[in-house]
């Protein structure tokens, strides 16, 4: 499997999660076009060419640029599902980006560390240490997205801790700025939530209690 399929691998699961509980007809549709789009891409990029290295990273752009627009995508078919129609301006949809911006973010994070991590041993010759390394940092972006599913499920607290400990092999990348900046980001961000979730949860066993 090249590098681009990799990516189109990933792009696939992530359309399989942001369409997941949704009327099966319009999950299945554009999972479809997704998978159209895929394909054409990857075909044009061998027609003209280009390596699979640069259409992996034109994958991971697109798919990064395209995070907000997926979510309020998704957002507009529950509230279709459950008969109530958005406010005008779409407002419900920028408070959700507004609270969890940081989630798009740590995607981004988690597909830094997978593709790094996956890379670094045919990057530096398949040596112990560097396929060592490479699965801390793909197992840490592996655990990002295990965080990101869990708090979808309901448990905020657990996913968040997954979360923070996912992000942190992005923190001795400093010579390239932007992963470790975007980690650590990510880990207060992820810190601060499970704080104000425990905080939420402790209220509301005082209430019942």
């Amino acid at each position: 499997m090249s590098t681009a399929d990799r990516m189109a691998a990933l792009v696939t699961w992530w359309v399989a999660r942001y369409t997941r509980r949704l009327p099966v007809e319009a999950a299945e549709r554009r999972q479809a076009e997704l998978a159209s789009d895929l394909w054409e891409q990857r075909t044009y990029g061998r027609m003209v060419g280009a390596s699979t290295a640069a259409v992996a990273l034109s994958i991971l752009r697109r798919m990064a640029a395209g995070m907000p627009a997926d979510l309020r995508w998704r957002h507009r078919q529950l509230a279709a599902t459950r008969g109530r129609p958005l406010d005008v301006g779409g407002r419900p949809v920028l408070r959700t980006l507004a609270r969890n911006w940081w989630l798009a973010l740590a995607g981004l994070v988690s597909i830094f560390e997978v593709v790094s991590g996956v890379g670094m041993p045919f990057a530096e010759g398949g040596n112990p240490g560097s396929i060592a390394g490479g699965a801390v940092i793909a197992g840490g972006g592996l655990l990002v997205l295990g965080g990101i599913i869990v708090r979808q499920r309901g448990s905020r607290v657990a996913g968040d801790r997954m979360i923070v400990v996912g992000a942190l092999p992005t923190l001795p990348w400093m010579w390239l700025i932007l992963p470790p900046l975007a980690g650590l980001t990510v880990i207060m961000a992820a810190a601060v939530d499970a704080a104000e979730a425990r905080s939420l949860g402790e209220r509301q066993r005082r209430r019942t209690a």
